[in-house]
């Protein structure tokens, strides 16, 4: 004779459980493969749009750099006289006047 109609029985609820199991198992993991997936994708779109904002403040960075040569090598050519000695013409037919409060 075989084995007991129990055991039979017995056994194929622990192979439906175990496949069960397995079946949620491998959804749960599709599942984060794909929530994983999606954040990768994002961090990518992330990392191009700051690898742009990175090239324009590098380009910004040397015009300023450019610029500010520029404004040295003026300064350089520039002869470096000294202030006037009068440095306001005054009128000789105005009255002037002062006034004071004590």
């Amino acid at each position: 004779m075989g084995k007991p109609r129990w055991y039979e029985c017995q056994q194929f609820k622990q192979t439906t459980k175990r496949a069960s199991t397995t079946r949620i198992s491998e959804q749960y993991a599709l599942t984060l493969l794909h929530g994983h997936s999606n954040a990768i994708k994002n961090q990518g779109n992330l990392l191009q749009t700051q690898g742009a904002l990175l090239q324009s403040h590098s380009s910004s960075l040397r015009a300023l750099e450019n610029q500010v040569g520029q404004i040295a090598q003026a300064l350089q050519v520039r002869p470096q006289v000294g202030l006037p000695s009068d440095t306001e013409v005054t009128k000789r037919n105005v009255k002037e006047q002062c006034s004071a409060l004590t």
